[in-house]
């Protein structure tokens, strides 16, 4: 009776821990490794950009007319890196990276690129990992290898524009992930993360940075995929989330809880504007509240009222474009 009831519970407890491999499994590739990634339908994303923003249209077809949007790459581990560049009409050394979100590529922040076209800065737009024209790696959720990928687009920034002045003045904007990427930079690399690195040679480029603007991001990316198990599979986060996230660690060298942005702002002592929409619930807009009161001052906060995910811009194109530009030019 005994040997019936070990074996028994046995085969149960292994029947249950290959089908939460299986499913932590599903929920790795599901999260990192999307088989619909939008941004790398590039025309498509184009085409979208000037439908949805059609005041930016006479810019682009400018741009496109003097060869002025350039496609431009790096080489780096993972293969070969894709860009957007816009050099300002006017030598100057000011410079605005702006990082994309979850899904998308360079090609979705065009219209936040038009607002510092407007201020005179030169533009870099990356592609992040499994993104647009970048390679097809596992996606990194503003951390790890994005950190790395981005500073290194800093540092092209800086070879390229800095001119007499010896050095860029650079502002970091990004949207949902690309704003997780830019507040987890802010903040430097953590110690604990540098696996041999000089800690001064891998944050070198943050000197060169006099702002960053973030636009919906979330606090961790441990938080915001709990929030969406709840909210797409009705599950909790123990155990699966937990199980997916050692399985990134194993498979991709970081863990969900690992580079979190809401711990780089705490680091960060430049000025910061925060934007987020009221009804946001992809990210929810709690979310921005725990952010801003984590950051030391400089900081600026804007709630757009009744815009949802990522729409702030969408919903309220004057307004977001006048703070953003009253908050760079006050630095």
């Amino acid at each position: 009776m005994m040997k019936k009831i070990f074996y028994t519970t046995s085969i149960l407890f292994f029947l249950l821990l290959g089908g939460l491999y299986f499913a932590s499994d599903f929920m790795f590739d599901y999260s990192l490794r999307p088989a619909k990634n939008r941004g790398r339908r590039v025309n498509y994303s184009y085409h979208r950009v000037r439908r949805m923003y059609p005041e930016i249209n006479v810019w682009m077809d400018s741009l496109r007319r003097l060869g002025a949007l350039k496609d431009v790459f790096i080489m780096r581990p993972g293969g070969r890196y894709h860009a957007l560049r816009v050099d300002a009409p006017g030598q100057t050394n000011r410079v605005a990276i702006l990082v994309h979100g979850y899904g998308d590529s360079s090609l979705s922040m065009l219209m936040i690129g038009k607002i510092y076209a407007d201020m005179g800065f030169n533009i870099l737009l990356p592609d992040l990992n499994n993104c647009g024209r970048s390679p097809r790696n596992l996606m990194h959720m503003g951390g790890g290898d994005d950190q790395l990928l981005v500073r290194q687009w800093m540092a092209y920034a800086d070879s390229l524009w800095k001119g007499h002045a010896g050095a860029t003045r650079q502002v970091l904007h990004g949207v949902s992930m690309g704003a997780a990427t830019v507040m987890t930079l802010s903040g430097g690399f953590p110690e604990a993360s540098l696996d041999g690195m000089s800690k001064d040679s891998v944050d070198a480029p943050l000197r060169r940075v006099v702002a960053f603007v973030e636009d919906c991001g979330y606090t961790s990316t441990f938080d915001e995929f709990s929030e969406q198990l709840d909210e797409q599979f009705s599950l909790p986060p123990f155990p699966l989330l937990y199980t997916t996230s050692l399985l990134s660690e194993w498979r991709n060298g970081w863990d969900f809880r690992d580079f979190a942005p809401i711990d780089g702002v705490r680091r960060c002592a430049k000025p910061m504007l925060f934007i987020h929409g009221s009804r946001d619930t992809f990210v929810p807009t709690r979310m921005v509240h725990d952010l801003f009161r984590a950051k030391p001052a400089p900081k600026q906060l804007w709630i757009a009222p009744g815009s949802k995910h990522a729409r702030s811009y969408r919903d309220h194109r004057k307004e977001y474009a006048r703070r953003v530009r009253e908050f760079v030019r006050g630095v």
